[in-house]
Parts: C-alpha cells; structure tokens; sequence
C-alpha cells in the first residue's frame, strides 16, 4: 500500500501510519479478508513503523528514495536510518521490504547491510535498463547486484553483520558479462555500469583490459618489493 497522491507522478513519501490509523486499519482488514498479505510504505521512523504493526500490517516497505539521494555523496550515512529501523521493525515481527529509486549502482551495497531484508521492488530502474541491455540481461543483471549483496533473507546476527559493516572499506568492482544471441551482441558491465558493443568491439575491449590488469599487477608486485 502506497500513499500516492493525484497530484505526484511516483512514490514520494510513505504513510503517516499515525495520522492516517483508522483508514488504514479498516483497508487492511478488509485486503487481508481475500488472504493476501499486506505491505506499507513507509520512512524509516520506528513511531510509524510501530503504528504499522498495530494497525495489522504483515510487512513494511521502506521508502529508499532518500538513501538514493544521498548514496553518492556517503553510502554509509545513507544506508544508516535504514539499518536502525530494519532492527526496530524486526523487533516488533514485521517482515521487511524496501523500493524506489533502487538500481544497478545502489542496490548491492544496500543488500549487503540491511539487516533482515526480504525482497526489494525495483521497477522503473530496471525497465529504463532494459532499453539498452534487453529484458532478460537486466533482469540478471540484478539478480547479479543482489547475489553480490550476498545477504537477502539471510538474517545474520546482528553483532555478526555490525562487524562485517564497520571492517568494510570497499566494495570490489566486478566485471560481468552478458551476450545476446539474437542481434549478436555484448554488454560489458563494470561495477553496474554497461557498455553494448558488438563482438568485434568488444574483443578490442578485452585486449586493452587485459593490458590494464598486467599493469595493474605489475605495479602492484613492484610496491610490494
């Protein structure tokens, strides 16, 4: 359940769960008669995610177009709120989504520290991708960023994923690969980013690549010594 007004062309806030108590506990009650479980958007603010709970909600999905905003500019104070409230929503049995604005760059970093995290909505995102990568390179493409996020529906320890959290300094780039039968072409991933280039290009690509890591290693057993 999402609060989208008339006036917004997407999600920009989630539900005051307070304010909005008695509507939402009668439109909840009246979804969950059909036997369907029920999510509410909501922003990482333990007051509503509590009023989520008594109001009948099974899950929560938190609103992640601030942590977009912000992952740029510091990843780790974006992600943050997030962390605290998935903690708070666990505690009070709430089961924990989260979407908006989430995409080949963000989405990794955000599996990997989300505590407790059960699915992700991505929707605009990965449509725009499919543009230039096709539907079903995209689709893998993340299921590649959440596999490297390594952490969805594994609800570690808490003081488990609190140290892996603060031993983490970086994320490694990883190149990924993806060939499309039809028009004979290759998208060239790295660190989400993607190039689409036919097969001679990319050949070209991989010799210079392949020049770059030898660089790479040759710089690096030099510092070594």
């Amino acid at each position: 359940m999402v609060p989208d007004a008339e006036d917004v062309l997407t999600s920009n806030a989630g539900w005051d769960t307070i304010k909005h108590k008695s509507f939402l506990t009668d439109l909840v009650a009246q979804i969950k008669e059909s036997g369907s479980r029920v999510s509410i958007f909501v922003e990482p603010n333990n007051e509503i995610i509590e009023n989520a709970k008594k109001i009948g909600a099974d899950r929560i999905e938190f609103y992640t177009g601030p942590y977009a905003d912000d992952f740029l500019l510091n990843k780790q104070s974006a992600i943050e709120p997030y962390i605290q409230a998935a903690l708070f929503a666990n505690s009070c049995g709430l089961k924990i989504n989260a979407g908006h604005d989430l995409n080949l760059l963000n989405l990794s970093w955000f599996v990997k520290n989300m505590p407790f995290l059960d699915e992700v909505s991505i929707g605009h995102a990965l449509m725009s991708d499919a543009l230039y990568y096709g539907i079903e390179n995209s689709i893998q493409m993340y299921l590649k960023e959440i596999n490297k996020g390594n952490n969805m529906g594994k609800h570690k320890d808490v003081n488990t994923r609190e140290n892996e959290r603060l031993n983490n300094v970086a994320i490694e780039e990883q190149i990924q690969v993806s060939f499309n039968p039809n028009d004979q072409t290759i998208v060239i991933s790295i660190d989400g980013r993607g190039l689409l280039l036919d097969k001679e290009e990319a050949a070209k690509v991989f010799v210079d690549l392949g020049h770059i890591l030898q660089d790479i290693e040759r710089n690096t057993n030099d510092t070594s010594k």
